[in-house]
């Protein structure tokens, strides 16, 4: 018996590609500049090769990250989800948290 998979997004994905940091609050872990796969209101798709994120995981995020800019805003997010690709890469999910402002976060 086959069983259907539902989508479990709440939002609806858009293929665009954002240029984005990623820092992880583990600070043993390295940061990551990169671009997304797909994007939501919500959150965001990429690929990467490191190996390091994990379900749960929080980071900070820079989004239109550009090393030059001195107002750059970092927002925070968790990995929701975490797959390994046929290419030897890993397909990481990261869904946003609302902004609390950063009283409401204990930075590591």
């Amino acid at each position: 018996m086959l069983h259907e998979i539902k989508d479990r997004r709440g939002t609806p994905r858009a293929k665009l590609s954002q240029h984005f940091q990623l820092l992880p609050f583990d600070s043993r872990l390295s940061a990551e500049t990169t671009s997304t796969r797909n994007l939501s209101r919500r959150g965001f798709y990429f690929e990467t090769t490191l190996g390091h994120y994990f379900v749960g995981m929080y980071v900070r995020v820079t989004r239109n990250f550009s090393a030059s800019d001195p107002v750059s805003r970092q927002e925070v997010g968790h990995v929701a989800r975490v797959e390994k690709l046929k290419s030897g890469k890993f397909g990481v999910a990261i869904s946003m948290l609302p902004d609390i402002g950063r009283a409401g976060i204990r930075w590591l």
